[in-house]
């Protein structure tokens, strides 16, 4: 009976050998990346098909991947041209000096509403290619180092609002985190914090060695932190606001699992808390 069983067992392993290869190559497949072409010789011939029908479908997701990429691109790239023309026709109008003050004050308004369109057209593209896993390469951020230099190129925007801006380091936030997308992050964390903040208001950005809090004073109202990451979802009348950027903050933040932003308002302050696991 032992015998039975070990030379069962043997078998079965051995014939089923094929079947968890197919599966880990599934396990290991993600758009956008290239995947293992190696040929096997399964020597069964449902494993053979099996492998062939499995490499087929992958082939034609990757084409209508490959497909959807360059459509979103192409049509991002072919609206920043008119755009960026009309804007400047729209500028050479304005400095002319036969316009009354009722033109003048219409041909801004359109100006104000195609820069929004410029900048929906690039959110709505960067959300694209975050969601399509094109930014895959990682290395060691330095997100204490990031968030000064930051605070130094936005330093003119943070001068105009007048936000006292204070860097806390308790600790060192360092993370296997693509370089781009960290500085996305970052960025769309402190102007949110900077553009929504009170005249002569005040920013605490308090860096820990797993977490990074933005604290800002701002509106007296909370937010809705049921709502505040959708896209499109924006709480007030700012009209210059694309909706986007706290949805793009939250789709980078779905890329990398045990990482999470979580909203809180506490003692008239808004705080923005990213956190990540205690691994890499």
């Amino acid at each position: 009976m032992i015998s039975i069983v070990v030379v069962n067992g043997y078998l079965l392993n051995k014939a089923m050998r094929p079947f968890y290869q197919i599966l880990d190559k599934l396990k290991k497949y993600q758009f956008g990346i290239p995947f293992s072409r190696e040929k096997y010789n399964y020597k069964i011939t449902e494993f053979e098909e099996l492998n062939k029908e499995i490499n087929e479908m992958i082939e034609r997701n990757e084409l209508v991947f490959y497909q959807q990429k360059q459509f979103i691109e192409n049509a991002s790239h072919e609206l920043q041209i008119p755009l960026a023309i009309v804007i400047n026709k729209i500028d050479l109008m304005i400095q002319n000096d036969d316009l009354d003050k009722k033109n003048l004050t219409f041909l801004t308004g359109v100006k104000n509403d195609l820069r929004r369109m410029v900048g929906l057209n690039k959110s709505l593209l960067m959300l694209s290619k975050i969601e399509n896993s094109q930014f895959n390469k990682t290395s060691d951020v330095d997100f204490n180092g990031m968030i000064t230099q930051l605070v130094q190129n936005y330093e003119d925007f943070i001068a105009f609002k007048k936000v006292a801006v204070s860097i806390i380091e308790k600790g060192k936030f360092i993370a296997d985190f693509n370089q781009d997308l960290a500085d996305i992050l970052l960025s769309n964390l402190l102007k949110n914090a900077v553009k929504y903040n009170n005249e002569e208001g005040a920013l605490n950005i308090i860096v820990e060695n797993n977490r990074i809090t933005f604290q800002n004073s701002g509106s007296s109202v909370p937010l809705d932190s049921t709502r505040i990451f959708n896209r499109f979802y924006k709480q007030g009348s700012d009209h210059t606001s694309t909706g986007l950027g706290l949805s793009i903050i939250k789709t980078i933040i779905r890329q990398y699992p045990g990482w999470e932003i979580n909203y809180e308002y506490a003692d008239h302050m808004h705080y923005f808390i990213l956190t990540k696991n205690n691994g890499r």
